[in-house]
């Protein structure tokens, strides 16, 4: 996990630029298929929009969890470098 977090702090997603933040997304995306849910995107208007995982195998008496984050990172393409 620690190792994941890591190699996606790395992908630099600026909030100007959203298509950068697909980075992310495919990222993500990989990461989830592999440990059992099902995705889907959103597209934004003006953002990357969202992406949207729910577990293909959930027993009905087991509450849903919602985890929210955001992908990008706010700073300029390059900063990474230099931290």
């Amino acid at each position: 996990m620690a190792e994941q977090l890591a190699h996606l702090a790395r992908v630099e997603t600026p909030t100007h630029e959203p298509e950068r933040v697909t980075a992310v997304f495919d990222l993500l995306e990989e990461r989830l298929d592999a440990l059992g849910f099902r995705i889907h995107r959103l597209s934004g208007r003006t953002s990357a929009g969202c992406l949207v995982a729910f577990p293909r195998l959930r027993a009905k008496d087991r509450k849903p969890q919602l985890l929210l984050g955001h992908a990008d990172t706010v700073w300029d393409v390059g900063t990474v470098a230099t931290m």
